[in-house]
This record gives structure tokens, C-alpha cells and sequence, in this order.
């Protein structure tokens, strides 16, 4: 079928991509570096501790304030780490390519194009790397 024959190229050509050779680049150097592993190791489990905090019944706004801003510096700590930093970035912008497409292929079905949000926010959640 020809559609699935070009949705093998296209396939195979974003994989090619500028975008996602640096991001597969950046993920491999990720999955070797033991300091970026270690740090994300860390942090998930921060964030659980976090999590809880915030479901806990007796929590005060100012202790959820405390948690979030938490969690925020915690985040912002891990991007210190250049290789944690491009693996972030180079997923971010493969995965912005992907819902560029994504929303090409949708207009050619269906006539109607997502519009885009401020910042290049596809407006779906799975496509994002946080709110800005």
C-alpha cells in the first residue's frame, strides 16, 4: 500500500533528521554519563518525596508553595549538567519537529491546522518540556 510506503520514508527521513541525530546522539552520551545518571536517579526520587508532601490531607499553602518552588530549583539544578541540558534540549526539539509534522499530516486529512501557541507550544502536554 502506498501510504504505508511513505509513511516509511517519512519515517526514516525524520530519523535522519538534524534534530533527531543530535537528539539520539545526546541520549546515548545520557545513558553512558554515570553523573547525569546519577543526579536523575536523585531527583525521581526527590520528586516522589514531593509528590507525597502534596497529597498529604494536612498540607498548608504555604508548605505547598515551599514544595513546588522545591521541585522548580531541583529541576533547574539538573539542567545545570551540560549533558543532562542536551538531552532536554535536542528531545524538546525533536519532539516539536514531530508535532509540526504531526499537525501538517492532520491538516491534509481532516482541513484544519492546530494553531500554534505562544512559544511554540503545540498545545498538547505530550509534546512539551514545561510550561513557559
Amino acid at each position: 500500500m502506498e501510504v504505508l510506503e511513505q509513511a516509511r520514508i517519512l519515517g526514516k527521513t525524520l530519523r535522519e533528521s538534524e534534530e533527531f541525530t543530535k537528539y539520539y546522539e545526546a541520549e546515548a552520551a545520557f545513558k553512558t554519563d554515570e553523573t547525569a545518571l546519577a543526579l536523575i536517579e536523585e531527583y525521581t526520587q526527590n520528586q516522589e518525596k514531593y509528590v507525597e508532601k502534596l497529597q498529604a490531607e494536612d498540607i498548608t499553602p504555604d508548605e505547598m508553595v515551599n514544595v513546588k518552588k522545591q521541585m522548580s530549583d531541583d529541576y533547574a539544578k539538573l539542567l545545570e549538567n551540560d549533558v543532562i541540558r542536551a538531552y532536554t534540549e535536542t528531545k524538546e526539539e525533536a519532539e516539536a519537529v514531530l508535532a509540526r509534522v504531526n499537525q501538517i499530516i492532520k491538516f491534509y486529512i481532516v482541513g484544519e491546522e492546530e494553531h500554534n501557541h505562544e512559544g511554540g507550544c503545540s498545545g498538547h502536554c505530550h509534546t512539551c518540556g514545561g510550561c513557559h
